[in-house]
């Protein structure tokens, strides 16, 4: 009888240990294959050395290359928050190959994002993109026209029946309820240990090893992989706007005694100007509005911006550098009301979400503390960036959005510049005994360029392009350019509308980024040489009072 349980006894100590070493096995394979996958995904752990193209503004400010040696440091660092995911997903589901397709679904689905963000905006996704997530389901119709709609429809198809297979993958019998809840609990709290920088996964993120600059936080993620470069920053303490030192305003000020004795500067407790002695003042911004005389195809050529050239000849212009590229608009948006740099908050990209959300010293706020009316004015959605919140702490007293416009106004995919222009116009048609600061922000000429519905196909056609431009660079090229033609119409109303005015005006118009045209700009390339998303946008300062020509100095 002990002879014939020997071999029972040893192929159940057999299995015993065979169940204890399969899960084993499994993690172990598994962590082994999303190092492989974040290798796959993502160029900055593809080679030994980084060398894929830093953000122009980030070269300097972090290290240029990554040791040999950390290569597989980095990639487990980028590993490990799918190992989480994976260890979840195969312990809810109790189908390894299940959990490790979803977790690989998840993994492309985060690289193609942010494969499109860098494509358009030149700049890779951030922990802040999530605050865009409520933004992205209300208006999800401002990104799809970004997607080429059949090929995205066919590749959803193929992942959706690849997935629906792996669905009826049978459970795995060593994944049972002892093996299940130590997956997920193990899940669970690596992935919090890791949003957490608890000093158990401390580390496998070590800045140095890693290559990561908080401040440049685009060439770091460049150098650090995407996930890893997602979970540093993700560590970072909320920016804030810090009071103001009152001494050293005063020694500002006392340094520049001119400046100080403008009527902006002057405290609301001073004896203000009288109400008639008070100008008007409308800022326009005008979305991807560029000098196209930049590029070295149209050197000397203004007939694409006809109206505003002539009125260089009578204001005060030059060339601002702003601090976004083909999107992003409320980044200079920010800046042009606030005179904060962006370039000081390296983690923010989102400054209305990030900076203002309580009351925010700005420019509408001053002229609001001297009596102004104070009125925002943008035809797109107002919960859009945090318009509608930031404005109430930024000082306007009301803003029109989207609502105020109907679906007649809508030029091309968006509302035109003409019905803007209307709404600018009725506000300063309505009697007023305050002065009035008006900030007006287009939305007609947003990209994408690929197509435009209902736009007049002969005016469209007699748009000359470069002969040198493919044929999808040329169709871009020329939907901008005719909405461009459209913006410096409304430029040249505006300007008429302000000349004629009887009350003191002023108008400020500029542009706030360049569109993201980079097959167009590839091909043509710009006078200066340098890249599209290093060059300035034009700005136009008019006074219906006096004549104040002349280029101001340098870039501003």
């Amino acid at each position: 009888m002990a002879h014939s349980r020997g071999p029972l006894h040893g192929r159940a100590v057999l299995g015993r240990a065979m169940a204890a070493t399969l899960p084993v096995i499994f993690l172990l394979l598994m962590l082994a294959y999303q190092q492989a996958l974040t290798g796959v995904f993502d160029p900055a752990l593809a080679d030994p050395v980084v060398t894929s193209g830093q953000s122009p503004t980030d070269v300097a400010s972090g290290p240029s290359h990554t040791a040999e040696s950390d290569v597989d440091y980095r990639r487990m660092a980028n590993a490990l928050p799918l190992f989480a995911l994976g260890l979840l997903l195969v312990g809810l589901t109790r189908r390894p190959l299940l959990g490790l397709w979803l977790t690989t679904l998840a993994a492309a689905l985060l690289y193609t994002v942010d494969a499109l963000k860098v494509a358009n905006l030149r700049a890779h996704l951030l922990p802040a993109d999530a605050l865009l997530l409520p933004q992205v389901m209300a208006n999800p119709e401002l990104y799809v026209k970004y997607l080429d709609k059949a090929g995205a429809t066919g590749t959803l198809l193929a992942l959706l029946a690849v997935t629906l297979a792996f669905v009826f993958e049978p459970p795995w019998p060593w994944l049972r309820r002892t093996s299940r809840a130590l997956m997920i609990a193990g899940g669970v709290l690596l992935g919090y240990a890791i949003a957490s920088a608890h000093p158990v996964v401390a580390d496998r993120y070590d800045n140095e090893r890693l290559g990561f600059v908080a401040w440049t936080p685009d060439g770091s993620i460049e150098r650090t992989g995407l996930l890893a470069g997602l979970v540093k920053l993700s560590g970072d303490t909320a920016w804030r706007v810090h009071e103001p030192d009152a001494a050293f305003v005063r020694h500002v000020i006392d340094l520049h005694p001119a400046a100080s004795t403008s009527p902006a500067s002057t405290s609301p407790a001073s004896t203000p100007l009288p109400v008639a002695l008070r100008p008007d003042i409308v800022i326009w911004q005008s979305e991807s509005l560029f000098d196209t005389a930049r590029l070295e195809s149209v050197v000397g050529r203004t007939e694409h911006l006809p109206a505003f050239a002539a009125f260089r000849a009578r204001t005060l212009h030059g060339q601002m550098r702003v601090p976004t590229y083909a999107g992003g608009t409320v980044r200079t948006e920010f800046e042009a009301m606030t005179g904060y740099p962006l370039h000081a908050f390296g983690g923010v990209s989102y400054p209305y979400s990030a900076l203002a959300q309580r009351p925010l010293l700005s420019l509408p706020r001053q002229l609001r503390d001297h009596g102004y009316s104070t009125v925002a004015i943008h035809p797109f959605d107002g919960n859009f960036w945090s318009r509608n919140r930031a404005f109430v702490h930024m000082g306007f007293d009301r803003f029109q959005d989207i609502d105020h416009f109907d679906t007649g106004d809508i030029h091309g995919f968006y509302v035109g510049d003409d019905a803007l222009l209307r709404h600018v116009a009725s506000e300063l048609a309505q009697p007023h005994e305050r002065p009035l600061f008006l900030f007006a922000i287009s939305m007609e000429n947003h990209g994408p360029w690929h197509a435009r519905p209902g736009i007049d196909p002969d005016a469209l056609a007699r748009i000359q392009v470069p002969d040198t431009l493919s044929p999808d660079a040329a169709v871009q090229m020329r939907h901008y350019l005719y909405h461009l033609h459209r913006a410096d119409r409304m430029f040249a109303e505006l300007m008429a509308l302000a000349d004629a005015r009887e009350r003191h005006t002023i108008v400020l118009f500029y542009g706030d980024h360049l569109p993201g045209l980079d097959s167009a700009f590839g091909q043509l390339g710009f006078l200066d040489g340098k890249p599209a998303w290093e060059q300035p946008v034009p700005f136009l300062l008019f006074d219906n009072r006096r004549d104040g020509a002349g280029a101001a100095g340098g870039t501003l």
